[in-house]
């Protein structure tokens, strides 16, 4: 079944590579489940509000992208391999919108065929200092999350001398789906949860909670201090430290204090925790804006993934921002006085674009854009 269901996907690669740029204006790709809800609202305000042919491309044959419908929307899926890399190569469509840094750099490259390639964030991260070098530079266009990643860019763009992309002044599609999701949330019923919780989400990468082995203590310590702790880890983590997350497991699934959540496509979580505890990772930035609760930063070194970050003229946004929302814990000290000494307030619209109108600026753009081309 699985060579014949490989077969029949290389089959619907080549009827969408045969079919013309008309009948598929708009493709996203998407790596995996994870990255739909970035993708999500951009999709849903295109195939309800405009006439554009949408195909949605994943690697991922439960990314929940492939059960969405709307008139004039389509799917399909293709492996991480061989045929991901040739259906790149060969690409033709007016634009590709995706989620996925290093755009040719690597395996996957682009096509002479396709008019313009936009690069929308997963992540408020720095993009000088929390990508590789070059991450983003073979992108036409970029949708900015806010104005320090429009400084940033321009900065690496003049370090490198190269030509200006289009940096469109976007926003942040999961700072909006996560205010909406948090006011219902706090409607519900689940505030009435008074059980004292924590959240432990590190990020990924070589010196992270998980990969140097911090987040064995760490879970120690917080179930001591009498709190339920659900351990989320990066998306990344699973796939590049699976022994680590299940050596995890092995030691505390029993515990009733604990909990292992590695879908992150649920929020609840999120939302329930008295605080969050991270080094590194994304996740703060989205949980100081929307949820207003305490951070604990575990002091670990900076994830730093580009090796000429520190020639950049950018100090990155995540370290600037970093004092005002949390405070570094030692992994030592009980929490509970802690997180009530954290006075976080903090507001999204001081530092990213607008705020509960990405998706139609984005919509809107793709849509302009279009309508040039063709």
């Amino acid at each position: 079944m699985r060579i014949l269901s490989y077969f029949n996907n290389w089959f619907k690669v080549y009827d969408y590579l045969a079919l013309e740029k008309k009948e598929k204006m708009v493709t996203f790709y998407s790596e995996g489940k994870n990255y739909w809800p970035y993708l999500k609202g951009i999709v849903v305000h295109l195939t309800r509000n405009t006439d554009l042919t949408v195909y949605y491309v994943t690697s991922d044959k439960d990314d929940p992208g492939l059960f969405y419908s709307e008139k004039n929307y389509n799917t399909l899926v293709i492996d991480h391999g061989f045929m991901r890399d040739f259906f790149f190569k060969n690409l033709n469509t007016y634009l590709l919108l995706t989620t996925m840094p290093d755009l040719d750099n690597y395996q996957v490259k682009k096509s002479h065929k396709t008019d313009y390639y936009i690069y929308t964030q997963h992540s408020l991260m720095s993009p000088n200092c929390s990508y590789r070098k070059g991450s983003f530079d073979n992108y036409d266009v970029i949708f900015c999350s806010g104005q320090y990643m429009i400084d940033e860019i321009r900065e690496n763009e003049k370090f490198y001398r190269l030509p200006q992309k289009i940096l469109v002044k976007h926003g942040y599609t999961i700072i909006d789906n996560l205010i909406n999701e948090y006011e219902i949330f706090k409607k519900s019923n689940s505030l009435k949860d008074k059980s004292k919780r924590i959240l432990l989400a590190p990020s990924w990468n070589d010196m992270g909670l998980i990969e140097k082995d911090m987040s064995e203590n760490i879970i120690k310590l917080i179930i001591e201090d009498g709190y339920h702790i659900t351990l989320r880890p990066h998306p990344e983590t699973l796939k590049r430290s699976p022994e680590k997350i299940k050596n995890l497991l092995n030691k505390f699934s029993g515990n009733m204090s604990f909990s292992y959540e590695p879908n992150i496509l649920s929020n609840n979580n999120l939302f329930k925790c008295d605080a969050l505890i991270t080094d590194w990772s994304g996740i703060a930035l989205e949980y100081a804006f929307v949820v207003k609760k305490p951070i604990l930063f575990v002091d670990t070194p900076q994830k730093i993934l580009n090796d000429d970050y520190n020639k950049l003229n950018t100090i990155a946004f995540e370290k600037k921002i970093r004092e005002k929302i949390g405070i570094v814990w030692d992994c030592k000290t009980s929490i509970t006085n802690l997180i009530y000494d954290i006075d976080n307030k903090i507001y999204a619209n001081d530092y990213i674009f607008n705020i509960g109108k990405s998706d139609k600026v984005a919509a809107d753009y793709i849509k302009n854009l279009i309508n040039k081309l063709s």
